[in-house]
């Protein structure tokens, strides 16, 4: 974060968007399970886990305010689909009386940022089918849809890096793009042999009028 911060601090931003959530924490209870009951690892016990998953939401929630307006926009994992929310109503009544802080955890699977003329769609990507989502937005967000020129979802849930543009008959493109993740390979990944995948955060800057204007990556040192 702090090396996407530092990318964009030529530029004057306006406002930062902190999407969080897309299986920030990997178990979702005490029984070491995600939310729909699969085993998974965890090196520590799972209320230390979530004490440490508050206190580096909160640090990044306060470097970002540091910068410029913070909206924090909570989205549930099919990992961690309770714990997200819960960590969202931590920081509803942390960040009560900030200013420049707004904490987004309506209980939606889906969420809208609208921005210029920039429609944006939030979601994990695990319970629609990717290939509905560009119709799904003018049917949830047609106010916004029609005010829009830029169109795009961001994903959290493929672990990959993969820039898709969808087309419907009636829509000239939404870009669905399956964001990177800083995690490491987990048992179950390298089983399958799922390995070899760049660890990096991505940030995107965005301009009222003209949309994405540039993309930024921050891999680990």
């Amino acid at each position: 974060l702090n090396k996407l911060l530092n990318f964009v601090s030529v530029y004057g931003v306006e406002r930062i968007l902190l999407p969080m959530g897309n299986d920030f924490f990997n178990v979702d209870n005490q029984f070491n399970t995600t939310t729909h009951g699969t085993p998974q690892q965890e090196d520590t016990r799972w209320g230390k886990t979530f004490r440490e998953g508050k206190r580096l939401a909160v640090e990044m929630i306060d470097r970002c305010a540091a910068v410029a307006p913070v909206d924090v926009m909570m989205i549930a994992g099919n990992h961690d689909e309770a714990r997200t929310f819960y960590l969202g109503e931590i920081l509803e009544a942390q960040y009560s009386r900030a200013k420049h802080v707004s904490i987004d955890n309506r209980a939606m699977k889906r969420k809208y940022v609208h921005f210029g003329r920039n429609l944006i769609g939030f979601t994990h990507g695990y319970w629609e089918k990717i290939g509905r989502l560009p119709s799904i937005m003018p049917i949830e967000q047609p106010q916004w849809w029609a005010e829009s020129a830029h169109r795009e979802w961001h994903l959290g849930d493929k672990h990959h890096k993969k820039d898709l543009l969808q087309r419907t008959e009636d829509v000239d493109g939404v870009t669905i793009r399956l964001l990177r993740s800083l995690s490491a390979t987990d048992t179950w990944h390298f089983d399958k042999g799922y390995v070899g995948g760049v660890r990096s955060a991505e940030g995107f800057l965005w301009d009222k009028g003209d949309g994405l204007i540039a993309q930024f990556t921050a891999g680990l040192s």
